[in-house]
């Protein structure tokens, strides 16, 4: 096969495989027919700074949740690879802090059928959830 043939078909291919993949990350709707929030991986540069972080382990109100099951758009924060080890070391030790919080917190985002279904949706286990920041229409979950 002609090597010029090929580069075309796996830059096809690769196109292909990541349209798909983007194509998960798109809203789905409830049952209802209700649309669900998409999801972006945050990026680092947006990700609150460790300290700020640090409060927000297992704090949330019910306003933050009716925010979350409203949301038009979600940006998601992988903690372990945000921050440095250092801070991420920090952070976990707030998480150890703060487990009966996160496990209400985890409870009120499952308790919540859109926000269980939008989870689920994206596989995204709510058990790793560890913190939510709403700040207006900017929505954000960090993730252990």
């Amino acid at each position: 096969m002609n090597r010029f043939v090929v580069l075309p078909v796996a830059a096809l291919a690769a196109a292909t495989l990541m349209l798909g993949a983007s194509a998960s990350w798109a809203a789905t709707k409830t049952a209802s027919g209700v649309p669900l929030a998409t999801i972006s991986i945050g990026k680092k540069a947006d990700a609150v700074a460790s300290a700020d972080l640090i409060k927000l382990v297992g704090v949330y109100t019910p306003a933050d949740i009716t925010a979350l099951s409203k949301a038009k758009h979600v940006s998601l924060f992988h903690i372990r690879a945000d921050y440095p080890l250092p801070e991420v070391m920090k952070v976990e030790q707030a998480i150890g802090a703060h487990k009966t919080q996160i496990a209400d917190l985890e409870k009120a985002m499952s308790g919540n059928a859109a926000i269980k279904a939008w989870l689920d949706g994206r596989k995204l286990n709510v058990n790793r959830m560890v913190a939510i920041s709403v700040n207006g229409s900017a929505i954000s979950i960090y993730e252990n």
